[in-house]
């Protein structure tokens, strides 16, 4: 092996490692945005009046609910950006 290739290899675990740093701040402004938009939501639903279904708002289910889709939309923004650095900057 030489040092080339040891060179080359270097590079590529710059440019990884570049790549994750990159798709997680992607991540977390779309998680950021996400947050933003679910507490205005929450603010305007909680002037609404949901009728049997107000205990889902004013309960931990809802802040269950809410955690998971908070956690889907990190999910899906870092892998999505993942996967599009991959394919193009790879």
């Amino acid at each position: 092996m030489s040092s080339a290739d040891l060179g080359r290899g270097t590079v590529r675990t710059y440019k990884f490692w570049i790549m994750i740093a990159a798709a997680a701040v992607i991540a977390f402004a779309c998680l950021a945005a996400a947050g933003i938009f679910c507490f205005f939501a929450l603010v305007w639903m909680s002037f609404i009046d949901f009728g049997p279904t107000n205990w889902l708002f004013q309960s931990w289910v809802g802040v269950v609910v809410l955690v998971v889709f908070l956690a889907w939309v990190f999910r899906t923004a870092f892998l999505g950006s993942y996967k599009l650095m991959v394919r193009y900057f790879w």
